[in-house]
């Protein structure tokens, strides 16, 4: 059984991009300005929806990252995990639940805070800078890019029997419930506590307005896909 993560607004309660950029451009002539703009766009380019002109602004600011920068913002994230959900993660891997985390995000943060917080995961799947030295030179080229790309992780990991089993999601947008439309993932537990996006209703999918609530989902569909 597998229980799968997304990141920004479902463990973090925020976009985790945009307050890197934040960090990056603090210090940039015209970066309030800038950055009041990315964080309109910022929703759409996430979900794979941005245009193209969009995706190019997103990346000439990627490239005033450093990594001193995402070394700043890791550290001041070490403490903001929900003990709420630093239980639960320990509670399914005590359970032999295997967690992985699918992010529109970034590894080279999610990485080392994931490890701060001593969530043992068994795949991490996000986005990923290319480097010159110390800096932020452009992306990696992603199926996370696009508006399809957390089914078509999944669907990789089947292919490539990276794991076996059934699939329960965590998230709060678009992209995940896709995953549950799309029969990549066998249940959905909408993450509302940070962000409510308003999603439709669906069958296997739970709401969860509270972070306690997680846990109360993802042992009910535990339970059922188990019987079922």
């Amino acid at each position: 059984m597998n229980v799968i993560f997304d990141f920004d607004n479902t463990i973090l309660p925020e976009e985790s991009t945009v307050e890197v950029l934040k960090i990056a451009l603090s210090h940039k002539k015209g970066g309030d300005e800038t950055m009041r703009y990315l964080a309109e766009i910022a929703p759409r380019a996430f979900a794979g929806r941005a245009t193209w002109q969009e995706k190019l602004l997103m990346l000439r600011t990627a490239m005033f990252v450093t990594k001193q920068t995402i070394d700043q913002y890791v550290a001041s994230r070490v403490d903001a995990l929900d003990p709420v959900l630093k239980d639960t993660f320990r509670s399914l891997t005590d359970k032999g639940i295997k967690l992985h985390v699918i992010s529109g995000g970034y590894t080279e943060w999610i990485a080392p805070l994931l490890d701060a917080w001593g969530i043992q995961y068994d795949q991490l799947t996000a986005n990923r800078f290319i480097w010159l030295g110390n800096r932020v030179l452009s992306i990696r080229p992603s199926p996370l890019l696009s508006s399809k790309g957390k089914v078509q992780v999944i669907e990789q990991w089947k292919s490539q029997n990276k794991t076996t089993g059934k699939f329960i999601i965590v998230g709060d947008g678009s992209a995940d419930q896709d995953t549950l439309r799309y029969r990549a993932s066998d249940a959905f537990v909408s993450a509302e506590y940070y962000q409510n996006n308003q999603l439709p209703s669906m069958e296997q999918m739970r709401r969860a307005s509270t972070p306690a609530e997680v846990g109360e989902h993802i042992d009910h569909f535990l339970t059922q896909l188990c019987l079922g």
